[in-house]
């Protein structure tokens, strides 16, 4: 008679042979990417492209969120608020607006960046690999 295990005596492979597995899957990933094509090249830069594009519309969009929530929510006010910034901005000295300019980039820098590390696994997933027509 066979004797049969019981599913609470499992094998647990060898921590060896995982990291032999995990070997084999990094080097096939990287045997893919050894293969480059113009497609390939073309299908990676638009999909970079369109990353950078959304990340930008989010962040953005972020500052037009910032604006209509200081207003109250309506959109009188939001471009009432607006148009005070507009206003102040014209009138102010050459040495104010370079400080405002100065402290907007590195805000806005800083919303896209942020922004761009919650987005980091559509980043990544540009970079795996997956099905193509070369294969």
């Amino acid at each position: 008679m066979i004797a049969q295990r019981s599913s609470a005596q499992r094998v647990i492979p060898h921590h060896g042979y995982q990291r032999a597995l995990d070997r084999q899957v990094r080097l096939a990933k990287i045997q893919r990417y050894q293969r480059l094509s113009f497609g390939n090249l073309v299908y990676v830069a638009f999909r970079l492209i369109g990353w950078f594009a959304t990340t930008l519309l989010i962040a953005a969009g972020l500052f037009v969120v910032l604006f209509f929530m200081v207003a109250n929510g309506s959109l009188f006010g939001f471009f009432e608020q607006l148009n005070l910034l507009g206003g102040h901005y014209v009138v102010a000295p050459p040495e104010a607006r370079a400080a405002f300019d100065s402290k907007l980039y590195f805000i806005a820098g800083f919303v896209f960046l942020l922004t761009g590390a919650f987005r980091m696994s559509g980043l990544l997933s540009i970079f795996e690999s997956g099905d193509s027509d070369d294969q």
